[in-house]
């Protein structure tokens, strides 16, 4: 959903600021723990990963999360659910510092059936299947595409 949003904030200055900001606003949420103490995560040039699967191993974002604490860019890992292994060591590792992942599930139902198609058009990447026979590590070793923002909040995501 393409959305533009017009906040108005109360103010002492003597001038009217008018700021609009654009982007597309999904209904997704993140863990509190990657909002740290402002409640947002906000990168630019953030690489992004869609994937149509729920990731039960670390081993198959191995490769991914070896790019990320080598470049130590922020990235956003779009998928159906993270197994509690692979939350907690994203976690950690961005808790360490070492990477600035974050982790976004994009679950199904009736409702958002397609968000993860929706994320990925508005990201500009293909959907990771198992289902077409793409691995995880091959489609990084093809590199991965950049958005100019995003920002996560208690709210969503904007892309």
């Amino acid at each position: 959903m393409l959305t533009t949003q017009i906040k108005v904030k109360k103010s002492n200055d003597q001038q009217t600021k008018l700021i609009v900001q654009s982007g597309s606003n999904f209904s997704l949420c993140a863990d509190n723990v990657f909002l740290q103490k402002n409640q947002k995560w906000e990168n630019k040039e953030v690489n992004c990963v869609a994937i149509d699967g729920i990731i039960i191993e670390v081993s198959e974002i191995h490769h991914l999360l070896e790019l990320a604490s080598e470049t130590k860019e922020p990235f956003v890992i779009f998928a159906r659910e993270f197994s509690p292994e692979v939350r907690q060591t994203i976690t950690h590792n961005f808790l360490r510092q070492t990477l600035n992942v974050v982790p976004v599930c994009v679950p199904i139902d009736e409702e958002s059936l397609n968000r993860l198609v929706d994320v990925a058009v508005v990201c500009g990447v293909d959907v990771i299947s198992s289902q077409k026979g793409e691995t995880i590590s091959a489609s990084v070793s093809r590199g991965i595409k950049k958005v100019d923002k995003i920002l996560i909040d208690k709210k969503g995501v904007t892309i």
